[in-house]
């Protein structure tokens, strides 16, 4: 009895004595990317609301204050040209493993709340003829989900029609009302020469500013994109209505 005794003591100060041994975490980062699409300016006072809420009050449970825990925000507004346009782009690093979460918060993350706090998202001028969607949205996902996968979570919030109206070809998708997701998909590829990355773990939440209960083709639209992302592994909620 004894010697099991003196092992188990001998063995608990073997493990205490190697280096980060029982100290160690592994580093995590949530990230999150709002993604404007151009859509009808007379509706963006609601949208511009309901982002720069989501900002201002809702990602304090997204980035908590954990030990180990980094975190990595974006919202990007697509302008006339389908070229996106960076609003707040921020983050703060994998906080200490110490750090405690109702004392002193470390000047990072103290930074990153600040950040939250003052951001208000611009009025969209008007006069938009476009809707970039696919371009820019890959993009955006391809860089969102890059060495990503099973550190953190990954969530997107999508304000847009679903639309893709990028020239005159644009609604012709959609006025087929036929496509499959996979055919639709194959379309778009081969036309923007883009794909889009392993969506597995990202959580997709989109938020459209019509009635999707009246439109036929914004219906369809958001179908084909939510099957879409599901194809590549994503869960997908909504669409939501802001008005």
């Amino acid at each position: 009895m004894k010697w099991i005794t003196l092992t188990l003591i001998c063995t608990g100060w073997v493990l205490f004595l190697l280096p980060g041994c029982g100290s160690e975490c592994i580093p995590r980062e949530n990230r999150l990317l709002i993604f404007l699409d151009q859509t009808d300016p007379t509706v963006f006072e609601a949208i511009r609301s309901n982002a720069t809420q989501l900002v201002n009050k809702e990602l304090r449970r997204f980035f908590p204050c954990e030990p180990c825990l980094g975190g990595r925000l974006k919202v990007v507004q697509v302008r006339d040209n389908c070229q996106n346009k960076p609003l707040l782009k921020m983050g703060f690093p994998a906080l200490p493993n110490e750090v405690d979460p109702n004392g002193i918060l470390p000047k990072d993350y103290q930074n990153f709340l600040k950040g939250l706090k003052g951001f208000q998202l611009d009025s969209m001028p008007t006069g938009f003829q476009k809707t970039c969607l696919y371009e820019p949205l890959c993009q955006e996902l391809t860089e969102l989900t890059e060495g990503q996968q099973g550190m953190g979570k990954t969530q997107v919030v999508i304000y847009s029609d679903m639309l893709e109206n990028n020239g005159d070809r644009g609604t012709s998708l959609y006025a087929q009302k036929n496509l499959e997701a996979d055919s639709f998909e194959l379309q778009l590829i081969k036309r923007f020469k883009l794909v889009l990355p392993d969506l597995k773990d990202v959580e997709i939440h989109l938020v459209n500013h019509r009635n999707t209960q009246n439109d036929d083709q914004v219906r369809y639209a958001c179908s084909l994109w939510k099957a879409i992302f599901e194809r590549h592994g994503a869960k997908v909620i909504g669409p939501k209505a802001v008005y």
